[in-house]
């Protein structure tokens, strides 16, 4: 990205909502697990301000990825990163939403304690 501010953000299940997994500024990527995969990026991009951004084509980076195993390294720690940040919120998300803790369920028990209800 060459300028603005962007969110990149991941849908989590147990909540049925989108949540930022990181905010990208001015230097920083998006869209690498496409390319250096064929596998569709868990994330969507959001723009949060006016933004300005390059775009790569797969068979530019390879080349690029050759020349340059510094840039390659790079990515894949970007890769890594945003991995762990997605796995740890699942998991999260996941210990926050189990059966007993279902608002359906908390709900559900509520209403069985008034007066009258069975």
């Amino acid at each position: 990205m060459h300028t603005g501010k962007q969110s990149l953000q991941s849908f989590q299940p147990a909540s049925a909502v989108e949540v930022e997994v990181v905010r990208l500024s001015p230097g920083d990527v998006f869209g690498e697990a496409e390319l250096v995969s064929d596998a569709a990026t868990p994330f969507k991009v959001k723009a949060l301000t006016r933004t300005a951004v390059y775009e790569i084509a797969k068979s530019d980076l390879a080349g690029l990825l050759q020349g340059k195993p510094a840039v390659a390294s790079e990515l894949l720690q970007v890769l890594a990163r945003r991995q762990s940040i997605v796995e740890e919120r699942r998991e999260h998300e996941a210990s926050q939403h189990d059966g007993n803790d279902d608002v359906m369920s908390c709900l559900t028990e509520r209403f069985k304690q008034l007066p009258g209800i069975e």
